[in-house]
């Protein structure tokens, strides 16, 4: 799949490898619809752009009607199939059809933005060709006679031994159009790479197989009248039989209306206050693994509460509105039972402990999917609840297996989940697999929400997001050796891994990108890769909670919009819906969208993904940036790596006059100073056209986009094409800072191709704002923010402690809700080693609360040690004091102030008196802005010194050092 922009519909599109259309994402100028519902929205944007996805008007006659029941002499149509709203946005979808039938796994989704109607991608899963014949009229009425020993026999069910034909019971049944593909009967067996050496060593008692089998039936050979690669109308049929003792096991097969052979057939499922595991023993401490006696494990239990089990006449069972722990297995295995006010205490090794941790796990997911915004009945449409949950089940006919499975309905929900064992070195006193948090994640995360939305328990280009669940969200306070196993407490058998190598084949249409679970594996590379970039990597066990948040919500949201018809056959497709879904507001977080589309994509570029048409294949590079990809370095290259101190820029700096010098100057306040900035292309195209814009703020920390920004004199100039590998200055971009202590300098750099986030042509929320600069900042490399300040390194500590006299900056709560915040100085090695410290001269000194959106100012006080010289300086390399703000334990900005070695005297940053705001306002261009200000004569340190006591000569006799100092 390659990418390219198309300038007609000023968008980015995405091409397969015959090089048809299947993705649109609006990044250049959004569609803005007039319509009063989304249905008539979606129409009205492919009336104006459905021919780049090749759709023709005349296809869309009948876009408001679904399909039909009965085939007709139509041609090939888009009908209406669902709307899918979450939050503020809504995925209208439609089914292509031929003869009014649905082509299976066929049509169009167009993501819309709701008041007004804004669309921001569309996808195609549309067949570019379709050619079949209408059945004859004896064929259809023979469809609908089918009874259930025509069927068992068309099926195998009657010669497979495994199976009870006396089960055998029609759900669904329903016309559709099915192209044959003969390598797409019956599902793949997919294998897992090679084991290590220390997999195999650790393997000993292990007899599981890497091998993974699907379920499946004996089916007859299909007619030699069917021919691959062509249409043909199928009956579609959802049924349920007892199969290898899993009962009532729901299938989909497709059956040739004119010969009734069997085209396609898959099953609904795929393998793999009390005392619980909280997470397995390896994430919560570093061990024991599961093969430990209860005396080893039992350390590791949590006592938790169980919410909202029901009791029936004083008797508590683990049984509540989301969950139900039953024995529906063939193992005779009861869960346990207690007297109300009792808890579900017992052995680590037990089939009981295993049925509380079922419970509490499967309760703890669906609770994680409400807590994170979305409504249960809304998002499992098709899932009876209390959800039925097996502690001890068993698969393909063995009970004393180290495996689980989540089983599908048939009908867009889940039937059942059930686990096996975790251990089978003593299964007389078994250890549960449902004691894994992460393996629960795997299933209900993975096939459980998936049969929700695509009626399948997989994607179609990958096993699942069940991986990706659960490496995301037990990484941030794990204690595992190595962080990225992903099941590590049973990775002797479950040996997958979240850092596959791209140049060792685990790319975007590498060798091991077959599908299945080796491309899970690459799926949870590239999220954990997301979830690392957002936040995963911060030194904050707060920042890594909520970019684990973030990513589940996400992935959710992400597979909450898709449908059968759309299910992304190619990672490409899934990246697309996964930037649409995040142009969404976090409404229940309160946190505005469009804020890390240009991350999910490089998180998918460095994982191979947007191969240019003839790349060598396999692939074994990462793939290439946007064709246009203008940054403004932070010390990442234009790259998204995480990077806490996000206000650190060295390529946006100040000159005092115009003489174009790259060496930044500290602004003086109340007369214009000029700012340039430094801007490269890392894209495979050249730039055209675009515009650098330039803002301030005063000194602060936690700042929000547009609110703490105000545009600088000179507010943008224009940007002379750049060549990839080019790079250019921009300035002088003049300006008049009006606040002491450095302001802080913002600039973006947005052009055709390639615009900025902050950009309101791209109709994104996070332009409009409010957007914390924590977020908006360090996720798109058109932006950057400097509040680094140079200070003397070069003048010992007298001048270095002066530099502080009287300096001050504001820390801004950025959330709309009542924050808890810290501030916190991080002082070099230099300093450290020879006793300096800072303390904060200011109500609640390092720790308060502030108020929705609120502000405080805070007065840092550097107290020296020993002194140093500019030539230890100059050993010890690069020396920053960065002061952290933190919001609920999130680094939400900083100040940065720089030793620099040819400074020996602080920065005067006031002009002469003659120049000051008050009483001359000149040359302010905003008197009452200027008046409000105090005036240039600050007071003086307190307490006052004599000025004997001042470093000689004085570094200023209105700033005295404090005795320290001399």
């Amino acid at each position: 799949m390659s990418q390219e922009f198309n300038t007609a519909a000023k968008a980015m599109v995405t091409r397969d490898a015959h090089g048809t259309v299947r993705d649109v994402q609006h990044v250049e100028e959004v569609f803005v619809s007039t319509a009063g519902s989304p249905l008539l929205a979606a129409h009205e944007y492919l009336l104006r752009h459905g021919a780049l996805l090749g759709v023709s008007p005349a296809e869309l006659a009948h876009f408001s009607e679904a399909p039909e029941a009965e085939p007709r002499a139509l041609g090939v149509e888009l009908r209406y199939s669902e709307e899918k709203p979450q939050f503020d946005t809504t995925t209208v979808v439609f089914d292509q059809t031929l003869f009014g039938l649905p082509i299976w796994q066929a049509g169009v989704s167009v993501h819309l933005q709701r008041d007004p109607f804004v669309v921001v991608a569309a996808q195609s899963k549309r067949h570019a060709q379709v050619d079949a014949d209408m059945p004859s009229a004896d064929a259809l009425k023979s469809a609908t006679k089918l009874d259930k020993k025509r069927l068992t026999k068309e099926l195998g069910i009657d010669q497979d031994k495994a199976c009870d034909p006396s089960t055998f019971k029609v759900l669904r049944q329903r016309l559709m159009v099915y192209r044959y593909d003969p390598a797409e009967r019956l599902a793949r067996e997919h294998h897992d790479p090679a084991p290590t050496a220390a997999q195999t060593a650790q393997a000993a008692q292990v007899t599981a197989p890497t091998r993974h089998l699907h379920a499946t039936l004996p089916l007859p050979p299909v007619s030699e009248r069917v021919r691959a690669g062509r249409h043909q109308v199928v009956i579609e049929l959802t049924f349920s039989v007892t199969w290898n003792g899993i009962a009532d096991l729901a299938w989909v097969a497709l059956l040739d209306v004119d010969t009734l052979s069997v085209l396609y057939l898959r099953a609904f499922i795929d393998d793999v206050n009390g005392l619980v595991f909280e997470t397995d023993p390896i994430t919560l401490n570093g061990g024991p693994l599961p093969s430990a006696t209860s005396a080893q494990l039992n350390p590791l239990r949590s006592t938790v509460q169980l919410p909202e089990l029901v009791s029936v006449a004083g008797t508590v069972s683990l049984t509540g509105p989301h969950v139900a722990v039953q024995d529906l297995e063939a193992l005779a295995a009861a869960p346990p039972t207690r007297p109300a006010g009792s808890p579900f205490s017992y052995d680590a090794r037990s089939n009981h402990f295993a049925a509380v941790n079922a419970y509490y796990h499967c309760d703890r997911f669906f609770h994680l999917v409400r807590d994170l915004g979305f409504d249960l009945p809304t998002y499992f449409t098709g899932t009876p609840f209390p959800s039925p949950v097996d502690h001890r089940g068993n698969i393909w006919g063995s009970t004393n297996t180290i495996n689980a499975y989540c089983a599908g309905n048939g009908s867009y929900g889940i039937l059942r989940t059930a686990f096996m064992l975790a251990d089978l070195g003593d299964v007389a006193n078994p250890i549960g697999l449902a004691c894994d948090w992460r393996v629960v994640l795997h299933e209900l995360g993975g096939h459980g929400i998936l049969y929700n939305h695509v009626n399948s328990p997989n994607f179609g280009f990958a096993h699942s997001a069940g991986d990706s669940f659960a490496a995301v969200l037990n990484d941030p306070d794990s204690r595992a050796p190595d962080r990225f196993e992903t099941f590590p407490w049973v990775y002797n058998v479950i040996g997958r891994r979240h850092d596959r190598d791209v140049t060792a084949g685990w790319a975007w249409g590498g060798v091991f990108d077959v599908g299945g679970y080796s491309s899970e594996e690459i799926l949870c590379t590239t999220h954990f890769r997301l979830y690392r970039a957002v936040g995963g990597d911060g030194a904050e066990l707060k920042q890594r909670e909520y970019a684990s948040r973030y990513t589940a919500y996400l992935m959710l949201r992400t597979i909450g919009s898709l449908t059968q018809a759309t299910n992304p056959s190619n990672a490409e497709a899934y990246a697309t819906a996964m930037v649409a879904a995040e142009r969404g507001n976090w409404t229940s977080e309160d946190m505005v969208g469009g804020v890390y589309g240009k991350v999910v994509r490089w998180a998918f570029e460095k994982q191979g993904a947007y191969q240019p048409p003839g790349a060598p294949k396999p692939v074994v590079t990462e793939g290439p940036p946007p064709e246009v990809d203008l940054y403004i370095d932070d010390g990442r290259h234009g790259e998204y790596q995480f990077q806490e101190h996000f206000w650190e820029t060295r390529d946006i700096w100040n000159r005092h006059d115009t003489d174009g010098e790259t060496r930044h100057q500290t602004p003086i306040v109340c007369r214009p100073n000029h700012a340039y900035v430094r801007v490269k292309n890392r894209g495979t195209k050249p730039s055209k056209g675009g515009r650098v814009h330039g803002w301030h703020a005063r000194p602060g920390a936690g700042l929000v986009w547009p609110d703490d920004f105000e545009p600088m004199t000179t507010a943008s100039l224009s940007l002379p094409p750049l060549k990839p590998g080019e790079e250019v200055v921009i300035g002088p971009l003049e300006w008049t800072p009006i606040h002491p202590g450095h302001e802080v300098m913002f600039m973006s750099v947005t052009a055709p191709q390639d615009r900025a986030n902050n950009d309101r042509l791209t109709g994104l929320p996070a332009a409009k704002g409010p957007t914390p600069a924590w977020r908006l900042v360090p996720t798109d490399n058109n932006i950057a923010m400097r509040a680094l300040v140079p200070v003397p390194g070069g003048g010992g500590r007298c001048a270095l402690e002066a530099a502080f006299c009287n300096r001050k900056f504001w820390a801004h709560n950025p959330f709309a809700k009542t924050a808890r915040m810290e501030v916190r100085a991080v002082l070099p090695a230099l300093l450290e080693s020879r006793g300096w410290t800072m303390h904060f001269h200011n109500p609640g000194g390092s720790h308060f609360t502030l108020g929705p959106r609120g502000e405080r100012e805070i007065r840092p006080v550097l107290v020296s040690g020993r002194d140093f010289s500019p030539g230890e300086l100059a050993d010890e390399g690069p020396a920053t004091i960065t002061v952290l703000v933190l919001a609920n334990g999130i680094v939400v900005g900083g100040m940065s102030y720089r030793l620099d070695p040819e400074l020996d005297a602080p920065a005067r940053e006031r002009p002469p008196a003659k120049d000051c705001c008050r009483p001359q306002p000149e040359p302010c261009n905003d008197d009452q802005r200027c008046d409000d200000k105090p005036p240039c004569d600050d007071k003086p340190c307190e307490p006052p010194k004599p000025p004997r006591q001042c470093c000689e000569p004085c570094i200023d006799d209105r700033c005295c050092p404090p005795p320290a100092c001399c």
